[in-house]
C-alpha cells in the first residue's frame, strides 16, 4: 500500500494497523468498548474496524467509488486505491457479494483480500 491508499479491515488486522502507523493502544479502545476508533483514519489510511462480519466490503466499495469519481485513479503517482480484508466466513454474507458486484460493475480501484483462516463455521474448507 502507498501512503495515500486506504485499508478497510475486519477485526483481525492488527498487523496492518501497525504498519499503517496506528498505535496499539488506540486499537484497544475498540475492544474495551471505550471508543469507536481514536486514530485519524484518513491520516493513517486505515479505516476503523468493522465488527459486523462482511460489512467492510460495502464500505470499501463505496470509498473506492469515491476515489474513482474524484479522479484519483490511473497512472498518476498520487493515484489512490483501496484494499478490503475479510475472512472466509464473511463470504457467506450477502453484503460481501453485493460489494463484489458493485466494485466489478463500476471498475472500482479495490482489492479484495480474503483470508482463509479456517475459522468459519458456515463455509466448507
Amino acid at each position: 500500500l502507498k501512503p495515500q491508499d486506504m485499508a478497510f479491515p475486519s477485526y483481525r488486522e492488527h498487523g496492518v494497523a501497525y504498519t499503517r502507523g496506528v498505535d496499539f493502544k488506540d486499537l484497544l479502545g475498540i475492544f474495551r468498548c471505550t471508543d469507536h476508533s481514536s486514530w485519524d483514519f484518513q491520516r493513517h489510511g486505515f479505516h476503523p474496524y468493522t465488527i459486523v462480519i462482511g460489512n467492510q466490503v460495502l464500505n470499501a466499495a463505496g470509498y473506492a467509488m469515491g476515489q474513482k469519481f474524484e479522479g484519483k485513479v490511473g497512472d498518476d503517482p498520487d493515484a489512490e486505491a483501496t484494499i478490503c480484508y475479510f475472512g472466509d466466513g464473511a463470504t457467506s454474507q450477502g453484503d460481501v457479494h453485493e460489494g463484489f458486484v458493485w466494485a466489478a460493475v463500476y471498475d472500482a480501484p479495490l482489492v479484495f483480500f480474503c483470508q482463509n483462516n479456517q475459522w468459519a463455521i458456515s463455509e466448507p474448507t
